[in-house]
């Protein structure tokens, strides 16, 4: 499995942060079919993921979705998960070799107050059940 940091990279105002567009591979054992989650990370309140200044209490809230420009929540629950058929490249191939790529769109939340200026995180847990 590669899942790259993702990068929103930097915008003077909350509201004018670009969609960030970033893939995962995943490559699996021979004949399983399986799904993928995304945790709420570290941060999660109030229905959204949020990503934190160092040892403050600044928060950027953001979000995760199934894919790009969508407004399908990623998640680990239920429909929110992604089932590797659903791959854009190569859904359903499970030769153990071959990797299925889940292309997805993060975005900042425009509607929120701009925090103060700095390096915001957050980590997930990306888990995959068979």
């Amino acid at each position: 499995m590669t899942a790259p940091d993702l990068d929103f990279g930097s915008a003077p105002l909350a509201g004018s942060f670009a969609e960030a567009i970033a893939t995962i591979n995943i490559r699996c054992s021979a004949g399983a079919s399986y799904s993928v989650g995304l945790s709420g990370g570290n941060n999660f309140d109030g229905g959204w993921r949020r990503m934190r200044r160092a040892a403050t209490s600044d928060y950027l809230r953001y979000e995760i979705y199934q894919l790009p420009s969508s407004s399908i929540r990623w998640d680990s629950n239920g429909s929110e998960r992604r089932n590797s058929t659903s791959a854009q490249v190569n859904p359903g191939v499970y030769d153990g070799v071959t990797q299925q790529g889940f292309t997805y769109g993060a975005r900042i939340d425009p509607a929120q107050t701009t925090p103060p200026v700095g390096r915001y995180v957050d980590n997930m847990v990306l888990d995959i059940e068979f």
